[in-house]
């Protein structure tokens, strides 16, 4: 019997089967959606052992673009250059950073983004600089690696100061000074009891001295007042010299004034003579002619010839 199963249909099946396998998962895969990329570059000298291309870029664990190609400087193999491809609008500013990031348990790295303040100016993509750059940050690793150098140097640093100071001489003093630590110890041990008795002893004269400083104490408050009603007898005693200036000043004034007015009580004296000693004269001649008063003066007689 003549088998009439056709191998083009069959063949034509799996063609078809397969095409649309691969359409859904680039559907799948891939999407509809037409994502717009913007190229960015960050040069870094720190190892990028784990990163490979299409490598996630995340934004604060936001996936915005992929790792397009990892390469050397051609100039100065110091420096790793990585570019990437970053979704348009994701905001990129001048004080973003790119840090290389493990991604758990696998070993796998990936680049974070971190930072950017709304005030610090947008960082695209020109004519003049069709790829811009973002800062390199310090990976964790890196600084663990940096903190573990400082610890290390510290260290070694605290030990070359150590065999400085612990030599032979110096541990022979130490062991000196430890032994007479130990044998004041012992002392004092032995001796604690003569220190019992000689509290015993100081605690009644330490009574007394406090005694003494509080007799000490009366004695400074009674000092203090002396010394403030003897500043005020001071005081008062100023008060009573100025008056005396005072009363010097005026009396001062006065000999002055006094000095002034003799040379009129002279002339008034004087005056005062001429007016007694013409008061005398008419006094005598009323005594011996009463009636000049009245007649007038008499005239003279005549002498003789006359």
């Amino acid at each position: 019997m003549e088998n009439k199963f056709s191998f083009a249909a069959v063949g034509v099946f799996v063609v078809g089967f397969a095409i649309a396998l691969l359409t859904l998962v680039v559907w799948l895969t891939v999407g509809t959606e037409k994502v717009t990329y913007l190229p960015y570059k960050v040069v870094t000298t720190e190892s990028v052992s784990g990163l490979s291309v299409n490598s996630s870029v995340n934004y604060k664990g936001v996936d915005v673009g992929i790792v397009r190609k990892i390469q050397l400087n051609e100039k100065d193999p110091r420096y790793v250059i990585i570019s990437l491809d970053i979704i348009k609008g994701t905001p990129i500013k001048k004080d973003t950073e790119a840090v290389l990031t493990s991604r758990g348990i696998t070993g796998l790295v990936g680049v974070s983004l971190t930072g950017g303040t709304a005030s610090s100016p947008d960082v695209l993509p020109t004519d003049k600089t069709p790829i811009p750059s973002i800062k390199n940050g310090a990976s964790l690793a890196k600084r663990l690696d940096t903190a573990f150098n400082e610890v290390s140097k510290s260290v070694s640093d605290l030990s070359a100061k150590l065999d400085l100071v612990v030599t032979t001489e110096n541990a022979e003093h130490i062991n000196s000074i430890l032994k007479n630590m130990d044998r004041l110890t012992s002392n004092l041990a032995e001796s604690s009891e003569d220190v019992a008795g000689m509290v015993d002893r100081i605690e009644p004269k330490l009574d007394k001295a406090l005694q003494a400083f509080d007799s000490f104490s009366v004695i400074t408050e009674n000092v203090r007042k002396t010394s403030e009603d003897l500043q005020i007898t001071l005081h008062n005693a100023d008060l009573t010299l100025e008056s005396w200036n005072q009363t010097a000043v005026v009396f001062q004034n006065l000999g002055k004034s006094v000095r002034t007015q003799i040379p009129n009580l002279n002339s008034t004296f004087t005056e005062l003579n001429t007016i007694l000693y013409q008061t005398s004269q008419l006094i005598n001649q009323l005594n011996n002619e009463p009636n000049v008063l009245i007649m007038g003066k008499s005239k003279p007689k005549r002498g003789p010839g006359e």
